[in-house]
């Protein structure tokens, strides 16, 4: 028994919602209907908050073998990161220095250097390693 945490209540929970390996995208999109109702409450009991995680992992374990996320670099993260902030380009002003760089850098004509990742991270209150392309492992590959 976890302290502060409700047995019956998580039994409950798992008795009217019963966490199984998802299948088909029928079992998906019931699984992510359940998680929106949990993420919509505005405050989660520890039981709660526990099914949310195991809920979660199911998901993700799904997307992981059905879904092909690609690859995305640095530019993309920036205009997304722009764009949640409801910024506009001009904006990277302070971490490029001219609007030429700003614009060859999210036209993917110019790569990223080290010192613009550290400033971008600072700048948008993430870690650098958001700006560095995510390269598949070739063990996981090959396997």
């Amino acid at each position: 028994m976890t302290r502060g945490f409700d047995d019956a209540e998580y039994a409950a929970l798992l008795h009217a919602f019963p966490p199984r390996p998802i299948r088909d995208e029928a079992q998906l999109k019931a699984t992510e209907a359940r998680i929106e109702d949990l993420l919509s409450q505005l405050t989660r009991t520890g039981a709660e908050g526990e099914l949310l995680d195991l809920l979660a992992n199911l998901v993700h374990e799904w997307e992981s073998e059905h879904e092909h996320i690609p690859p995305i670099g640095g530019a993309e993260v920036i205009r997304f990161l722009l764009e949640q902030r409801g910024l506009a380009d001009r904006a990277l002003t302070p971490v490029f220095g001219t609007a030429s760089i700003i614009s060859e850098v999210l036209a993917r004509k110019r790569a990223l250097q080290a010192k613009h990742i550290q400033k971008l991270a600072d700048f948008f209150g993430v870690s650098p390693a958001c700006f560095f392309p995510i390269v598949p492992d070739r063990e996981a590959d090959v396997a």
